[in-house]
């Protein structure tokens, strides 16, 4: 305990750039998250909106 307390002591910006470092990642995973989440959504609205056999394709329009 003693030993881990000194440490904290001496490098006090080695802890924080770790724990910056810890919430930049969380973060980003939240926002990456969010933004699946939400194109998968938008998909699935896309999918469910229209009734089955009323999709027809030309060959001539391509995406």
């Amino acid at each position: 305990m003693f030993l881990a307390i000194r440490e904290l002591k001496r490098a006090k910006s080695r802890f924080v750039l770790i724990g910056l470092i810890m919430v930049l990642v969380a973060c980003l995973t939240l926002i990456v998250s969010g933004l699946a989440n939400g194109l998968s959504g938008g998909q699935c609205i896309c999918d469910t909106k229209y009734e089955r056999g009323l999709h027809y394709i030309s060959i001539r329009h391509r995406l």
